[in-house]
């Protein structure tokens, strides 16, 4: 028997009635019924296939809730799935005529796709913009100073760090930042996190008023749970300044030593901010 474009899976079977399950995937087609290699007439048959008819936006970051409109998507998700540039979205809200899903972190630019028992919907393009920063102005500020932060990816809104602490946004866009350097804040790093990811980081000197100039070598670390580094302290042409108080944000993250400088233990996946006199740096730990 044939159902669609494809032999169907025949469930019962007599001499006036035949039961069959419409194979996946298959198309459009018709309804035909083979006995001792003889066919019958054909009857049109309909596979009802997803089409989409919006997607908003069509560009987005790793975490970007993307609503996907149209028709034939299922009343429910079943094995239905949808792509998101190269990687499956991942599902908030399905239903036959929207579904609501989150751009997967390590997707890139590619097609929105509707897949629902095997059929799939035409593609509409979507833009991935992975987050990054290609500039800061300046690069050296003292508390109060604005600071420009251009790149892409940024989105609607996130957050800023300019230092050691967070920044007060004063404009928003998917290109550009403006924020200020906030008080209490030291040299340290420039990142921005939109919807739980992080840009690359660019080192920035906030300048000291009481002496040289205090930063942290390096500024930026990405290590794997079980490595132990060893910070410096730079002050002037002074490396490894000894008698500062060091902190990390999260000890469960980064445990840091006794000694003066201390050693870093990477202890679980995340970020810890490192602060040492006026002077800090941050640490990505990832699963090893």
């Amino acid at each position: 028997m044939w159902l669609g474009a494809d032999v169907a899976s025949v469930v019962s079977w007599s001499d006036t009635s035949i039961v069959a399950t419409v194979k996946s995937p298959t198309k459009t087609g018709v309804v035909r019924v083979n006995q001792r290699s003889l066919w019958s007439n054909a009857v049109a048959f309909s596979v009802p296939t997803p089409a989409i008819s919006s997607v908003f936006p069509l560009t987005g970051v790793p975490g970007t809730e993307v609503t996907i409109t149209g028709t034939n998507f299922g009343d429910v998700q079943g094995r239905g799935l949808v792509s998101l540039g190269t990687a499956n979205g991942v599902i908030q809200r399905w239903t036959d005529t929207q579904i609501i899903a989150l751009v997967a972190g390590g997707a890139t630019s590619g097609n929105v796709r509707v897949v629902q028992d095997g059929v799939a919907s035409d593609g509409v393009a979507f833009d991935v913009d992975t987050l990054h920063i290609k500039s800061v102005t300046p690069l050296v500020a003292l508390p109060g100073s604005p600071i420009t932060i251009k790149g892409g990816g940024f989105g609607t809104y996130g957050t800023v760090l300019l230092g050691s602490v967070e920044g007060q946004i004063i404009s928003w866009t998917d290109r550009e930042v403006l924020a200020l350097l906030a008080p209490g804040s030291v040299s340290g790093v420039v990142r921005i996190q939109q919807n739980g990811v992080w840009s690359n980081p660019v080192c920035i000197i906030v300048p000291s008023l009481s002496g040289p100039n205090q930063t942290l070598a390096p500024c930026y670390r990405a290590v794997e749970v079980g490595d132990t580094h060893q910070e410096q302290a730079v002050s002037g042409k002074v490396i490894s300044v000894k008698g500062l108080t060091w902190r990390s944000s999260d000890p469960n993250v980064v445990r840091l030593s006794n000694e003066d400088p201390p050693t870093l233990f990477a202890v679980s996946p995340g970020h810890a901010i490192i602060t040492a006199g006026a002077a800090s740096a941050m640490i990505d730990v990832y699963p090893r």
